[in-house]
């Protein structure tokens, strides 16, 4: 997987935050959500590592917002949103964890390949956590 556009996606976002703190309070709305809109682009993205720069790149955009500028999501809490994004960051981060399991099952790589293929790396990661988790009760 070639992934290294995101080191410029990120770099872009911090200068996208450093110009919303440097500017009027318009120009810092559309330079907010701006970000945001990465942010939320990449996070969609169905591997692992863009997930999660995705999540940073939504963090940026609201990060030292002051207390009387706009938020640029309607109807959205910060508090809120920031939660979400941590909840997010931790499902993703989560995901790995069940590739231990792919050293004792050639069915298991083999589903996890097909998935990882047609469906994206999140994917399989949690179609592979649901064959390797035990159920809760």
């Amino acid at each position: 997987m070639d992934l290294p556009h995101l080191a410029q996606l990120l770099s872009l976002s911090h200068n996208l935050q450093e110009h919303a703190q440097q500017s009027s309070r318009g120009e810092a709305f559309i330079a907010r959500r701006r970000n945001a809109i990465l942010g939320t682009s990449l996070a969609r993205e169905n591997d692992v590592i863009s997930g999660l720069v995705g999540l940073s790149i939504q963090g940026n955009a609201y990060e030292n917002l002051p207390p009387d500028a706009p938020f640029p999501i309607e109807g959205m809490d910060p508090e809120a949103l920031s939660l979400s994004i941590e909840h997010r960051r931790n499902q993703i981060r989560d995901l790995p964890i069940a590739t231990d399991a792919l050293r004792t099952s050639p069915e298991l790589i083999e589903g996890y390949g097909m998935r990882a293929l047609a469906l994206g790396e999140i994917e399989a990661l949690r179609w592979l956590r649901s064959r390797t988790t035990p159920p809760t009760q």
